[in-house]
């Protein structure tokens, strides 16, 4: 344990504050005995409250580790879960986009040809060719819109419980610390 730094004096441990430190401060007297007695004491205590607050913070990274272990499979159900959502909610999206494409292509062409020509030189995708009628193309764009707005809201009502459980998570996080710091109540930040 180490003291800080005394007027004209080094760094100096508890048991080699003897007669050098007394000497260098003049602390002969009783006051003195008493000035060094109060140094002690006071390093003791600090020990104490050190050791105290270090056994503190290895209570509560034990028991956050517990709970994270257990916490643990509902964390990747979590994310896989959210994952999941975002990607179908990509994909219609997709859709919608390329259902538009092809109708702003079908709708702008010239004639039937050209349109047909231009989307597939373009996409290079067959399974979405331009269709013969451009009522087709309009019907196909209000499918995938249409399932667009269900897949939006069905992710919405999803994600509502995923944060939901997010929270309860966090919740028991932090029950997790106010209880530990309640039960040092010695403990003050």
């Amino acid at each position: 344990m180490y003291f800080t730094r005394l007027p004209g004096a080094g760094r100096k441990t508890a048991e080699n504050l003897d007669s050098e430190v007394v000497n260098e401060l003049n602390l002969k007297s009783s006051a003195g005995t008493q000035s060094k007695r109060i140094f002690i004491e006071l390093d003791d205590m600090c020990s104490k409250k050190f050791n105290d607050f270090a056994d503190f913070i290895q209570d509560l990274v034990n028991r956050l580790t517990k709970q994270l272990k257990a916490n643990e499979n509902d964390v990747k159900f979590l994310w896989k879960r959210g994952n999941d959502l975002l990607f179908s909610r990509n994909l219609a999206d997709q859709r919608v986009q390329r259902c538009w494409e092809i109708l702003r292509t079908h709708s702008t062409a010239t004639s039937r040809t050209e349109a047909l020509s231009s989307s597939l030189s373009t996409d290079g995708n067959h399974s979405d060719v331009l269709y013969s009628d451009i009522w087709l193309a309009e019907t196909k764009y209000s499918i995938a819109s249409a399932r667009l707005l269900q897949v939006n809201e069905e992710c919405n009502k999803q994600l509502k419980k995923i944060f939901s459980l997010g929270k309860d998570l966090e919740s028991k996080r932090l029950g997790i610390v106010t209880r530990a710091s309640g039960e040092h109540t010695d403990i003050k930040y």
